[in-house]
């Protein structure tokens, strides 16, 4: 049983991600999947609801996100809203559980935030365990 951690936002219910994590975990007899949707600040997002708050906007995208990789036949333990900064959501995921593998899906260099922040470089340089990083280009 090997256990992934997914990270994504905006992204999170791209065909890309939701085949990447499919392919992650397609040969795996027993797969635990945690995903963590970033309580993104509404100023930062692309398609901003300025009237919702990005933690509710990170619930709603979980639960959305969830729906798509459980109908990918991908088993999700978890769906929960992270921390806004996404460098620091994926270390308090794994201050509360430890995981084999990590996913992390951003849009292109250039209109990603996370990749801005250097969210997945710095991830790279601290943690000792692969990590995917899914680049979903904007429609």
């Amino acid at each position: 049983m090997a256990r992934y951690l997914a990270v994504a936002h905006q992204t999170a219910e791209s065909e890309e991600f939701v085949k990447a994590v499919h392919r992650l975990v397609i040969d795996d007899a027993d797969p635990r999947v945690v995903l963590v949707v970033p309580a993104t600040p509404v100023k930062h997002l692309l398609d901003a609801y300025t009237e919702v708050q990005g933690e509710k906007i990170a619930e709603a995208k979980a639960l959305a996100a969830k729906s798509q990789l459980e109908a990918a036949g991908v088993p999700v333990e978890e769906a929960r809203v992270g921390d806004p900064r996404p460098y620091e959501a994926v270390i308090d995921a794994l201050n509360q559980s430890d995981f084999d593998e990590i996913i992390v899906s951003t849009f292109p260099k250039g209109i990603s935030q996370w990749l801005r922040m250097d969210a997945i470089h710095r991830l790279e340089q601290k943690l000792r365990r692969p990590i995917t990083h899914v680049v979903v280009p904007r429609n």
